[in-house]
């Protein structure tokens, strides 16, 4: 084997293994931002999650608390610094975000779970051609039989299928909208609409959102760039 083709195939796993640890997908289908915004990049965010219930909002949290400090902006877990057992007021909302000393508040909000069933039709697979009787008396051709001898063998096995059977696939899209706020004067900066789609739990939910919106704000000098820190 040639070391063109060693190094082709090298490339071609290496691509393969990074498709397949991409995970799950978001989309970012909308964005905002506030017109002509002058003000330093965010450094400390505090970080709220309205999902379905507070065991869902606390992973969503997390994972984005995760992303966000492994792009080099400080945050915070909107559980740890609200209080758990109540809806709070406005002051009292207030009186918590200022005892964090975040200089901005990131809120996803869980706006619908859409569902869609696809039908999956069924596969044709052509045979491959298989050793021919005797083989073992013939160690080359044996593998290849009985394409060398005659192209009616080459023909004929293209007319053996096997088929995989059909089926139905769901697949759940998660819609959510994130804001962020300034806690300086309480203004509205930049807001998002996205769609998650499949993801296997709210921790990973939270890590794809938060990471395909950190990417958006970054582009908007929203947050410092990891190179910047």
């Amino acid at each position: 084997m040639s070391r063109r083709t060693i190094s082709t195939l090298l490339c071609t796993l290496v691509a393969l293994a990074t498709l397949s640890s991409c995970g799950t997908q978001t989309r970012i289908e909308t964005t905002w931002e506030i017109p002509q915004y002058t003000g330093k990049p965010f450094t400390k965010l505090g970080v709220i999650a309205v999902m379905r219930n507070k065991d869902d909002s606390r992973a969503f949290e997390l994972a984005a608390v995760s992303k966000l400090k492994a792009a080099g902006v400080e945050a915070v877990p909107g559980f740890s610094f609200l209080p758990g057992d109540s809806l709070c007021s406005q002051n009292r909302m207030e009186q918590c975000v200022k005892g964090t000393a975040v200089d901005g508040v990131l809120m996803f909000k869980l706006i619908a779970i859409d569902k869609t069933r696809s039908y999956v039709p069924p596969t044709d697979f052509l045979v491959a051609g298989g050793a021919y009787p005797g083989w073992w008396d013939d160690r080359f051709w044996g593998y290849y039989a009985p394409y060398p001898y005659h192209y009616w063998g080459y023909w004929y096995p293209a007319y053996q299928v096997v088929r995989t059977p059909a089926y139905w696939e769901t697949s759940t899209t998660y819609q959510v909208e994130t804001v962020l706020y300034r806690t300086a004067d309480n203004k509205l900066v930049w807001t998002a609409m996205s769609g998650t789609y499949d993801p296997t739990s709210d921790y990973d939910l939270g890590a794809s959102l938060s990471t395909a919106v950190i990417g958006k704000l970054q582009k908007v000098a929203l947050v410092p760039t990891a190179e910047k820190k």
